[in-house]
């Protein structure tokens, strides 16, 4: 399935993009920002806390006629913990998020085949979920599609 391949593409890039980025855990500890495929880690198979991460998940898809695009939906969820009391943690995950919009912006198409269309809408989780923060990124991708094998019979 060709967005498995995006999906990887992309978090090569944002492994990069956020190489030298460092954010509070649990305890206050800097550490770098971890990078998931579509899901945090199974609970109780991971030693340590996933946060902050991010996760690049595939949302849902449309096929095209043979002369289109194919496309597929790309969700990126931002999480970060912060402890402090004056509750200001949603700043990090803002500023994770503008960072992943304007390293797409600055460079649309990944791997010379994926295409990301210019609208990209965002989102911050309000609820209250103490002490950790949420912000989430939409956008729509153009991939390749599959050819027919058939299709010279046709003619």
């Amino acid at each position: 399935m060709i967005p498995l391949f995006l999906q990887r593409d992309l978090k090569t890039r944002l492994n990069e993009e956020f190489k030298d980025f460092m954010l509070k855990d649990l305890v206050s500890n800097y550490v770098p920002i971890k990078i998931f495929e579509q899901h945090l880690p199974a609970k109780g198979k991971q030693k340590e806390d996933p946060y902050p991460c991010i996760i690049i998940r595939l949302a849902d898809g449309t096929g095209a006629e043979a002369e289109e695009s194919s496309k597929a939906k790309i969700q990126f969820i931002i999480g970060v913990v912060d402890r402090d009391s004056n509750n200001q943690g949603y700043k990090d995950a803002v500023n994770v998020a503008n960072r992943i919009i304007t390293n797409l912006k600055r460079n649309p198409l990944v791997d010379d085949r994926y295409e990301m269309e210019p609208t990209i809408n965002w989102a911050y989780n309000d609820e209250d979920a103490e002490p950790y923060f949420f912000v989430g990124i939409e956008t729509m991708w153009k991939v390749p599609q599959i050819k027919r094998e058939d299709a010279e019979d046709l003619i």
